[in-house]
């Protein structure tokens, strides 16, 4: 028996190390695989994870706060599910059933309990032919628990944060609730949001689920129609639609410590620093900047953000421009749909130590460098096109980070240097349109990717 031990960041990834420490000892008959571990220096990282995933049939997700809704934990476990007779184990770290969603409420979840812990651990002993391994196990377990359970409640208090306890009274409820029932009771908020907008919202609402938030008071809902009273819009708990028109960010004059310009090297440009629960409703809105060094919208610090129905650039001509579109750093739980970011940007996307980035139906044309630049990030792409990005570098740099982009198109694209450049990266793909690109010192080399198509379903 082999099973895959999956992970996704430092929390998850320190438990999954003590699991199979623990098991190997407790369950000898049994071989595990740990990636961190397993996977040899000089080894081709992404040929043999795929192989394990392929030859697999059981596996224990390690699951945490900071990955319950991580595409890559989602990948592992559903590439794993595909196998036959395949059993999947979710080990609950710091996380209750309630707050898991999607494809991983599918699998049998485990409380980080003795007597949970055990029922897991006699079910995969189940599966092996070894009449004496009952008694072997236990002889043994108490022993094997109690130093697992001191080390990942180690793990777990080092990993908390200063005001990790401060909302621990907060009663459960989702978010986007909160906002449906809002827009469902005032009538003036209804007629300002379509119904396209509602849809999205319920659509994109597991990402804003109350674990990840720290406010109890009901998100408050502006309609503006000035870039003024778009910034002094942007506070935590805040639904902004915009009219549909024109906004340069450069024209914004009011500022406070969310909301303020930063300098760049030939003007300024927007930065919107450590808000939570936002989410920007465009109606279409174009958003625009002039300087050609600073990025249309930035953000920092910044969770559970939804951007919705924009067209976003710079004022300049194309080939001119520095900055980027738009541009995320050390960010988490955002959603991105129905944007049209064009150039002549250098990047459409950039994303920098940002964790949960979920972007769908997005355009990225005309950008000078390059359509998406990633650096220590964990992103999920679906529906986006790519497409008149000529004469750049690499169309997507990747650096630590993990892209996952399926039911895309990438053509059109002429003179690009490379396809990709990636370093300690990983780029997965399903149901990719790619054609009508042209390459030149480096190559056509969308084969450095892996192609999905036989591990993820439609």
């Amino acid at each position: 028996m082999k099973i895959f031990i999956s992970w996704s960041g430092e929390l998850s990834g320190n438990v999954a190390k003590n699991l199979k420490n623990s098991l190997s000892g407790l369950i000898q008959q049994a071989e595990f695989f740990l990636s961190s571990i397993d996977i040899a220096k000089g080894e081709s990282w992404d040929q043999t994870l795929i192989k394990e995933l392929s030859t697999c049939n059981y596996g224990i997700v390690c699951l945490t706060k900071e990955n319950v809704s991580a595409p890559w934990i989602n990948f592992e476990a559903g590439a794993l599910a595909k196998q036959l007779d395949s059993k999947i184990y979710v080990l609950m770290v710091d996380v209750q059933a309630s707050d898991i969603n999607g494809p991983l409420s599918r699998f049998q979840a485990t409380r980080l309990e003795k007597d949970d812990f055990r029922v897991m651990v006699d079910s995969i002993c189940k599966e092996i032919d070894d009449p004496s391994l009952k008694e072997k196990v236990e002889g043994i377990y108490e022993f094997v628990w109690q130093g697992f359970e001191e080390k990942v409640r180690q793990y777990i208090l080092e990993s908390s944060h200063p005001d990790a306890t401060e909302n621990s009274d907060i009663p459960e409820r989702l978010v986007i609730e909160e906002i449906l029932r809002i827009t469902r009771q005032i009538s003036v908020s209804v007629e300002s949001m379509s119904n396209q907008h509602l849809h999205f919202i319920e659509r994109a609402y597991p990402l804003f689920c109350e674990k990840s938030l720290g406010a109890q008071r009901p998100l408050k809902i502006d309609s503006v129609c000035s870039v003024d009273e778009l910034a002094k819009s942007i506070i935590s708990q805040h639904v902004i639609t915009l009219k549909k028109g024109n906004y340069c960010t450069t024209d914004i004059t009011y500022q406070n410590e969310h909301v303020f310009h930063e300098d760049v090297f030939d003007g300024k440009q927007l930065v919107i620093d450590e808000i939570n629960n936002l989410i920007l409703l465009g109606n279409g809105a174009t958003l625009t900047t002039r300087p050609r060094y600073a990025q249309v919208l930035c953000f920092n610090r910044c969770n559970n953000i939804i951007i919705d129905d924009f067209i976003m650039g710079h004022t300049k001509e194309p080939g001119t421009c520095l900055g980027n579109v738009i541009e995320f750093r050390d960010c988490s739980n955002v959603y991105l749909n129905n944007l049209k970011l064009y150039g002549c940007g250098t990047y459409g996307i950039e994303l920098i130590d940002c964790r949960n980035i979920y972007i769908d139906n997005v355009d990225i044309y005309k950008c000078t460098y390059g359509a998406l630049e990633y650096s220590n990030s964990e992103c999920y792409m679906s529906n986006i096109n790519i497409y008149d990005c000529n004469n750049t570098f690499e169309l997507i740099v990747l650096r630590d980070s993990i892209l996952v982009m399926v039911r895309s198109s990438i053509h059109d694209n002429k003179d690009v240097r490379s396809f990709i450049s990636k370093s300690n990266s990983q780029f997965f793909y399903k149901d990719l349109v790619y054609q009508d690109n042209t390459f030149s010192v480096g190559g056509d080399n969308l084969a450095e990717g892996i192609c999905l198509n036989s591990f993820l379903d439609q």
